[in-house]
Order: C-alpha cells, then structure tokens, then sequence
C-alpha cells in the first residue's frame, strides 16, 4: 500500500476530517471562553483610550504591553525561584 492510497477511502478521509475538526475545537473552546468577558470589558475601554492618544503612542504602549505580557508568559518556564 502506498502512501497516498488511504486517501482513496471515503471512510478514511470522513475520519480524519472529523479527528482534526475535532483538535481544532479544542484548542480554540478554551481561549474562546476565556477571551469573551476580556473583550467584551476591555474593548470599549480599550477603543476610548486609543482614539484620545495619537496613533504611535498607542501602538508603542500596545507593544510594549504586549512584550511584558509575553516575558510574564514565558519567565516562568526560564527563570527559577528557588
């Protein structure tokens, strides 16, 4: 059998279809659920403040937040407390 001969089987693909439907659901339930209130709290706040700043402070800040976030992200992975 070769490599791309699965393909050629309906039940094959019907299945891999739906593993892979299915890992992706998975993935995006939980930052989905997580996200809404966020967005739904912080967007308008978030949409004031920058329409009242100019444009490169906003972006400046929104990286510079966006650095932060990443390093508390990821610090604890590299850096040990003990």
């Amino acid at each position: 059998m070769r490599k791309g001969d699965l393909l050629g089987f309906l039940d094959f693909r019907r299945a891999m279809t739906a593993q892979f439907s299915s890992q992706v659901a998975d993935v995006i339930t939980p930052l989905t659920i997580a996200q809404v209130p966020l967005f739904v709290v912080a967007g308008p706040l978030a949409g004031y403040i920058a329409d009242s700043k100019s444009r490169r402070a906003t972006l400046v800040v929104g990286h510079l937040l966006r650095a932060l976030v990443t390093f508390a992200a990821a610090a604890p992975r590299y850096v040990s407390w003990h």
